[in-house]
């Protein structure tokens, strides 16, 4: 098990090549995940597939008070 920090968060991770690179995911986040609606304040965020997590940190930087559920179903991730 490993760890690193995305957005001052620690995120933990099975095996090192799946650490993600901080720029490339905040582009992801910023372009592809989020593109359409940016969450706020108060939102309720539903993941299905959450993997590790990281676009919970994104999301936990980017607006406090976010309600955010994330499911992951497969049992090596979580």
């Amino acid at each position: 098990m490993y760890y690193y920090s995305l957005y001052n968060k620690k995120v933990f991770v099975k095996y090192r090549h799946d650490l993600v690179d901080r720029r490339e995911h905040l582009w992801k986040c910023r372009e592809i995940y989020f593109n359409g609606y940016q969450p706020k304040t108060g939102d309720v965020v539903v993941d299905l597939g959450a993997g590790y997590g990281e676009e919970a940190a994104f999301l936990a930087n980017e607006a406090s008070g976010i309600n955010y559920f994330g499911f992951e179903i497969l049992p090596s991730v979580y």
